[in-house]
């Protein structure tokens, strides 16, 4: 029961009318739930923007994205995913264009989860100004992935589609990536 609620409220349906929503917004390391069972994980809502409304810090560290992913390695929702094959850094504009080659492909017929979500502040200084003054002011957003980081699932869709669908958006993003399959 609690299973599938959890996954109605987070699922990404391809409906014209639930894509207008822009109050559906889940934070990340919110509760989800999936085939692996309830644990903390991060997924979006359709409408919601791909970066972080407020914050309670503007800008952060710079740091570094290193290792292997544990968590949020496997597949929860979806019978297919694209999986990131080494670390890095993948912006809000990259995972947008991903997912509209997604929803693109599949055309309503499927459902579709998004793993990532960009909530690390990147920061830049205007050009022609001289150094220190302090930290620049925020340019964008990044998600920080590990190797092994699950970015979009998708469930609904024959296999040959659904594979077509996120080999077309694993080149939109500037990572090497896998399509990973339940098993």
């Amino acid at each position: 029961m609690m299973n599938t609620l959890f996954q109605r409220l987070l699922a990404v349906p391809l409906t014209p009318s639930r894509l207008q929503l822009p109050h559906c917004r889940v934070a990340p390391s919110t509760l989800t739930g999936g085939r692996c069972g309830f644990r903390w994980g991060t997924v979006r809502c359709a409408g919601a923007a791909p970066y972080p409304p407020k914050t309670k810090f503007r800008k952060m560290h710079k740091g570094r994205c290193e290792g292997i992913l544990g968590d949020g390695s496997k597949l929860a929702f979806g019978t297919f995913g694209i999986k990131v094959l080494h670390s890095g850094k993948i912006t809000y504009q990259t995972i947008e264009a991903a997912r509209r080659v997604i929803s693109r492909r599949i055309k309503g017929s499927g459902r579709m989860w998004i793993r990532v979500i960009a909530n690390y502040p990147v920061t830049s200084k205007p050009l022609a100004t001289r150094m220190g003054k302090g930290k620049g002011n925020v340019s964008g957003y990044v998600a920080r992935c590990k190797a092994g980081k699950i970015l979009f699932e998708v469930d609904g869709l024959a296999p040959v589609a659904a594979k077509e669908a996120l080999i077309q958006a694993g080149h939109k993003i500037g990572l090497r990536t896998k399509i990973v399959e339940w098993s």
